[in-house]
């Protein structure tokens, strides 16, 4: 019977001791087999397992072509069963010559049927496919799946699998395939690894994504900048050049405006204002184009004293300024971005239940601010939201119109969730002398706890400016927040 088999597709009752499990076969757990043990116990062996002669090496993997031995395509877990059930031979049918890629997309397709593959096991045998020179549409043709389906779980499987396991195996967490494909917002994968490893819940991993895929972007442009701005001659200065009294500003150009669709370009009347001796600044989607200051004529006979202590005491202050700022805006764009995924639905919303107590906290956080100035207008909502003026609005029945449609579709706590998070974006807490203002970091500070309701996060240098303990504060605490 068994050499009846050999000549081509025939079934044949094949030696369990001669029988081995497929090296890459996707499925790595067999999982619960104790029914299957009792079912081929009562029934015996129902439906036939499929082989294919000769096996591979356990040592190198190397494939050893014989006709006495086999390897299992489809029958993994009737064959432990099979054992477990004391058998001594099972029916299989005998293919031969299958090339590897087809041994793995036949496995594939078969554990996919019953869906027994976690989308881990689906990611590493659709690598394995595409290793073997499968591609994306020969796999999707051979296994069913859409092409996008294939696309994702090959992404997937280029994440740090240390990274894939912890959050898989948080309870917390509870990640889905509609997480991982949020990280594929990012080009890099080590900054996906990074997002994943740090992100606490599905809302946070996606604000996260959404936030590195925009840093990506605008770096992206960054350097489209750098390379116009060399070609240009011009060469990269120091942040203290915005406020050594060496240099004049003759240009500002932000990529972040317009949903960074900004790309820059050296305007033509710019262009002719620049001077030998010019440099540029980059600094997070802020583009600066300097120019240096006219010499002017000094005595020969009076030394040069250098600058004096009220210069040098100005220059460290606004040195800490500019270093405070670059941090107050990064965190200004962020608090309007993860408000802005709210109001738009990004990201989940709070319970219904919560909506009273959280909308009369924002309420009260709004009203305990007291800088003699008035309340936030509907004017500071559009312009949070469109990222316009009213005078950047072509006519008054436009603006009229979206402040309008903003008081009829937002609801109540959305629209305080953005009159706190363009109050708070307005409070600074280091003054001109560069000394903390404790009021209003306190305020900040309680601004964020709302926020961390919809899972907002402060990184730790944000903390540290906002409680007071950042170095760059003049009164600064000198022992860091442990």
């Amino acid at each position: 019977m068994e050499t009846e088999a050999k000549r081509g597709r025939a079934v044949a009752y094949l030696p369990i001791s001669k029988l081995h499990h497929h090296p890459k076969n996707p499925r790595k757990d067999i999982g619960d087999i104790t029914e299957l043990i009792e079912s081929i116990k009562k029934n015996g062996i129902m439906q036939n397992l499929t082989v294919i002669e000769g096996f591979y090496r356990e040592t190198n993997g190397e494939f050893f072509n014989t006709d006495t031995e086999y390897t299992v395509i489809i029958g993994h877990r009737r064959l432990e069963a099979a054992k477990a059930a004391g058998l001594f031979e099972v029916p299989c049918r005998i293919y031969k010559n299958i090339p590897e890629s087809e041994q793995i997309t036949t496995m594939l397709e078969e554990n996919m049927q019953r869906n027994d593959l976690t989308p881990i096991e689906q990611a590493d045998s659709f690598q394995l496919c595409l290793d073997l020179g499968e591609t994306v549409d020969s796999i999707a043709e051979k296994t069913g799946f859409s092409k996008s389906t294939v696309y994702h779980r090959i992404n997937l499987g280029k994440l740090d699998r240390s990274v894939v396991e912890a959050v898989e195996e948080d309870d917390s967490f509870q990640i889905t395939m509609k997480d991982y494909i949020e990280l594929e917002k990012i080009k890099n994968v080590e900054t996906r690894n990074k997002v994943l490893k740090e992100s606490r819940n599905s809302n946070d991993l996606r604000f996260r994504a959404e936030q590195a895929a925009k840093g990506e972007k605008r770096e992206a442009l960054e350097e489209d900048a750098r390379k116009i701005l060399e070609q240009r001659g011009l060469k990269e200065g120091l942040p203290s050049n915005q406020w050594d009294g060496n240099y004049d500003r003759i240009y500002s150009h932000n990529v972040m405006e317009n949903d960074m669709t900004n790309a820059f370009k050296i305007p033509e009347d710019i262009d002719e204002q620049i001077e030998e001796g010019s440099v540029y600044l980059i600094s997070w989607g802020a583009i600066t184009i300097l120019n240096p200051k006219a010499e002017t004529q000094e005595d020969d006979d009076e030394p040069d004293e250098g600058p004096s202590e009220w210069e040098i005491e100005r220059q460290e202050r606004e040195k800490r300024n500019t270093e405070y700022r670059n941090i107050r805006d990064r965190l200004e764009q962020k608090t309007h971005d993860f408000v802005m995924s709210i109001v738009t639905g990004k990201l989940e919303d709070i319970d219904k239940t919560e909506v009273v107590d959280y909308s009369e906290q924002m309420l009260n956080l709004i009203m305990d601010y007291d800088n003699e100035a008035n309340f936030i207008s509907w004017n500071d909502i559009v312009k949070f939201i469109t990222g316009k003026d009213t005078y950047d609005f072509e006519t008054e029945e436009e603006f009229q119109k979206e402040v309008e449609d903003l008081k009829e579709n937002l609801p109540l706590h959305h629209r305080l969730l953005i009159a706190m998070a363009a109050t708070m974006n307005e409070w600074k807490t280091m003054s001109y002398a560069g000394e903390y203002l404790q009021n209003i970091g306190k305020l900040l500070m309680q601004g964020y706890c709302i926020l961390e309701r919809w899972d907002f996060e402060l990184e730790f240098e944000e903390r540290l400016l906002l409680n007071g303990c950042h170095s760059l504060y003049a009164d600064a605490d000198p022992e860091e927040e442990e």
